[in-house]
């Protein structure tokens, strides 16, 4: 009976997931406001050395990598490569570290981040032209991990899905890396605990089933604002489900997306 289950969920999930497409290394993706690839880092030197170059090579408006408090050569790393590097303000009493530094990578995101100069010039000769240039519900705030890999297209794809799906939140399972007989044993037991067992139609019906990949979850700016960020969920060591279920609960559709071979890490 469980076994069945599982093979009847996993054969479902696997037919009705969206999954995402490696494409060509000009493929750019089309979009009507801001992309942002948002990277939390700390003492990631090894892994940005490998995994930064394609981020930065896949179309985004903005890429930007939060050091926080790395001992190892994260952040000059991550400037010589070319993006934007920011250094991350202490730990305040009742975060935690990650949703601190999601929370940070959010605001230097956001159009008011990249545009704060221009802003301030507009808003002195109008005020509707001030708030006009503010708000950009459009925005995509696209949060990454550091040892993601983004093979070339992949953003494009994920940007296509979220458009298709209409979904306000698009999370993301890569595809596992397993070079070791270790890890081919053991890691696809990580995907399995998703992908057989929760049937992800439920989590389009009113029972309110929610799943989530913090490893890659892009945002419209608009949901994410209206779900309260990461600082609603400041001290949920899970912070990635409870992100997504305050997504639902707020009125966005939450969709998951299969890696394919777009998106991967090890």
């Amino acid at each position: 009976g469980y076994l069945t289950y599982r093979a009847v969920v996993t054969a479902v999930n696997a037919a009705t997931l969206p999954r995402l497409r490696a494409g060509s290394g000009d493929h750019r993706p089309t979009w009507p406001g801001r992309i942002s690839l948002l990277v939390p880092a700390r003492d990631e030197a090894a892994n940005l050395a490998h995994t930064l170059p394609a981020l930065l090579a896949q179309g985004a408006d903005v890429v930007v990598v939060l050091d926080d408090s790395s001992s190892d050569s994260t952040a000059q790393i991550a400037h010589d490569a070319g993006a934007r590097v920011v250094q991350g303000a202490p730990l305040p009493p009742g975060w935690v570290g990650k949703t601190w530094a999601c929370h940070q990578l959010a605001q230097e995101g956001s159009s008011d981040g990249r545009d704060r100069a221009f802003m301030v010039a507009v808003s002195a000769e109008s005020d509707h032209k001030g708030a006009l240039a503010r708000e950009r519900p459009d925005d995509l705030l696209v949060f990454v991990d550091a040892d993601v890999t983004l093979r070339p297209g992949a953003l494009a794809s994920l940007v296509a899905t979220l458009d298709h799906t209409g979904a306000d939140l698009l999370t993301v399972f890569p595809r596992q890396r397993t070079p070791t007989l270790g890890e081919r044993l053991l890691t696809p037991l990580v995907d399995a605990a998703f992908i057989g067992h929760l049937p992800a139609v439920l989590m389009r019906t009113p029972i309110g089933l929610t799943a989530a990949n913090g490893q890659v979850m892009a945002f419209r700016r608009e949901a994410y604002d209206a779900a309260g960020g990461h600082e609603a969920v400041r001290g949920a060591v899970v912070e990635d489900l409870a992100l997504a279920d305050r997504t639902r609960r707020a009125g966005g559709s939450v969709v998951v997306a299969l890696g394919g071979d777009a998106v991967e890490v090890r």
